[in-house]
């Protein structure tokens, strides 16, 4: 049997899609171990964009609550007007950024 995440929008029902990580085992993440909840992370995360990237305009934002090295955090992505990705994790434990990036899009185009 395959591996299946759970998917889900704004916009439209879950669904189901086949996992698409290389990882052999996906690491199960326990709900009660998060004590940040999306709202809460999303402010922190916008305080940080606006902090570090107070120039960017944002367009659209993708939000991912995993278990990551065995840390469980919100990997939150902002797309900017610019083209550009703005990506900040936040500890969905404490609720404090653990880091962050910008990058352009082009950056994530494979060349032909």
């Amino acid at each position: 049997a395959k591996e299946q995440i759970a998917t889900f929008s704004l916009d439209e029902k879950k669904g189901q899609e086949e996992a698409f990580s290389r990882q052999k085992d996906i690491p199960k993440l326990r709900l009660e171990k998060v004590k940040t909840d999306d709202n809460k992370a999303l402010d922190a995360a916008t305080m940080a964009l606006k902090k570090n990237y107070r120039n960017e305009s944002v367009q659209r934002v993708i939000m991912v609550l995993q278990n990551l090295n065995s840390k469980i955090l919100w990997n939150i992505t902002f797309v900017t007007t610019a083209l550009k990705v703005v990506n900040i994790k936040i500890s969905a434990n404490s609720g404090k950024v653990l880091g962050h990036s910008i990058n352009s899009i082009s950056d994530f185009m494979t060349k032909r």
